[in-house]
């Protein structure tokens, strides 16, 4: 619910509030893709082989999100889904993935709609953040998105331990 409607809704009802940021990116000026930190790569993940790797590390990043590779499956199958658009980033010394990117893409332009993309899950091992990991994913998504989709949004816990709204509008978004 956007905060804009939220004098309408009966507060009192509700036990829990989260509040969530919803932030876009224009692609207004045609990027440079930002290198990997040293020491890491990007690479697709291979979506058949590593669904249930992908599930395993979505829960290694948070407490409460636990996804089953049936999960991760099922989001293949959704009409924004883009094979490149799934990202690992990889530690070179030992090829275990410390990062992974996953957007969207939106093609509505066929509907005669703005065709947007979306970010739809970042994560970074807690052991390993404040590298730079999360922004080279961000920016390699954006880098990837920028030629087919006029925008880009990403929405996330405004209370989240790790601050990602500090990393999404470092890299553009608004």
């Amino acid at each position: 619910l956007h905060q804009d409607y939220l004098r309408a809704v009966p507060l009192a009802r509700f036990s829990t509030r989260t509040r969530y940021f919803r932030l876009l990116h224009r692609h207004t000026a045609p990027r440079t893709p930002e290198p990997a930190p040293p020491g890491f790569s990007l690479r697709e993940v291979q979506i058949e082989e590593e669904t249930a790797a992908v599930a395993a590390f979505i829960g290694k990043c948070y407490e409460d999100l636990h996804p089953t590779a049936a999960e991760v499956a099922s989001w293949t199958t959704q009409p924004d889904f883009a094979p490149d658009l799934w990202l690992w980033m990889v530690d070179n010394a030992t090829g275990a993935p410390v990062g992974l990117g996953i957007a969207g893409l939106d093609n509505a332009a066929q509907d005669g709609a703005t065709p947007e993309g979306s970010l739809e899950w970042i994560q970074v091992l807690p052991e390993a953040r404040g590298r730079r990991i999360g922004r080279s994913i961000v920016l390699e998504l954006l880098t990837r998105l920028e030629p087919r989709a006029r925008l880009t949004t990403v929405s996330g816990q405004s209370d989240n331990a790790a601050h990602p709204e500090i990393l999404y509008r470092s890299c553009g978004f608004t």
